[in-house]
């Protein structure tokens, strides 16, 4: 992060739309870096397949918020 997109918490209106877009590129970089690591999570099993139910209730949980949350909307 940049030390104008720091500074800018402390004075939003000093954000340009260079500072904006810097900002929305490190959000989508955080999660598609987030994505990626939670798909390694959940396709690991481990080696003699005892975390295989972890996982997948580890999906359900997350399958069952997505729900909540299109409901809610």
């Amino acid at each position: 992060m940049n030390d104008r997109i720091a500074n800018a918490f402390r004075c939003p209106a000093a954000l340009t739309d260079d500072d904006v877009a810097a900002l929305v590129a490190l959000w989508k970089k955080d999660a598609k870096a987030a994505n990626a690591r939670r798909g390694r999570t959940e396709r690991t099993g481990g080696t003699d397949g005892s975390e295989l139910a972890r996982n997948e209730a580890y999906r359900k949980r997350r399958a069952d918020l997505r729900k909540q949350k299109l409901a809610a909307e």
